[in-house]
């Protein structure tokens, strides 16, 4: 449930650089970047777990994973702007904070089902 966790919390980062309290943006800007780390190496052990020690398992996982990682950030660079210049400042956490939520939703759930 590590993931979750730092689901959770990424979403929260998201929420809180939409504050307009500055101390709490810049905390959640510090938290993101260990949160990121974290959440990759989770990634990479959730990835290992359940390849079961068979090599091209893991890295065809470990293909899929970067490639939406990938993805998504190739998303949110056209996204982000958009939204900023043409909505509000705040509007790319505010979306980002969502996707992550229901994210964290999605994941917690199946990954409960699936483990109990």
């Amino acid at each position: 449930y590590n993931l979750s966790w730092l689901l959770m919390f990424w979403a929260l980062c998201h929420l809180a650089m939409s504050s307009p309290w500055l101390v709490a943006a810049v905390t959640a800007q510090v938290l993101m970047g260990s949160l990121l780390v974290y959440t990759l190496k989770f990634t990479t052990d959730l990835c290992l777990f359940y390849s079961l020690g068979d090599t091209g398992v893991l890295l065809t996982m470990q293909v899929w994973c970067k490639t939406f990682h990938n993805a998504g950030a190739c998303f949110a660079s056209i996204l982000g702007p958009l939204l900023y210049s043409e909505v509000s400042p705040v509007a790319p956490f505010l979306v980002a904070g969502s996707i992550s939520l229901t994210t964290f939703v999605i994941f917690s759930v199946f990954f409960a089902c699936r483990v109990g």
